[in-house]
């Protein structure tokens, strides 16, 4: 065993501000702090004035030509345009609900046309 040498040293505690989505960020980066998140501090976003918590999400290469934070849906996948390269969103949690899967809760939504996460 090496003892441990130099300063020590501390993090921040991460709160809630510190967790929401800037979707002109990388998709690498916002999948990074997705995972980041826990339980009770998961990464969110805003969606029609109400907050959305992202709990898990995989990445995906494909360039498209919308704007960060654009929802849309291929295959029955829910991907967000970031601000490079895009996102699959698997689970969510919506405000007020339990968690559920994010094709559910976008079958939820009466009015599909211009879907965008702020």
């Amino acid at each position: 065993v090496t003892p441990q040498q130099g300063e020590t040293s501390s993090a921040n505690k991460i709160n809630e501000s510190d967790m929401k989505i800037d979707w002109t960020m990388g998709a690498t980066a916002i999948k990074n702090l997705i995972r980041s998140g826990t339980r009770n501090n998961c990464a969110w976003t805003i969606f029609q004035g109400q907050k959305i918590k992202i709990v898990s999400c995989g990445q995906i290469q494909n360039i498209t030509e919308l704007n960060p934070g654009h929802i849309f849906i291929v295959n029955k996948k829910i991907q967000i345009s970031c601000g490079s390269g895009e996102l699959i969103i698997d689970q969510v949690i919506p405000e007020g609900k339990k968690q559920m899967d994010a094709y559910s809760w976008v079958n939820g939504i009466q009015d599909k046309k211009d879907l965008v996460f702020t």
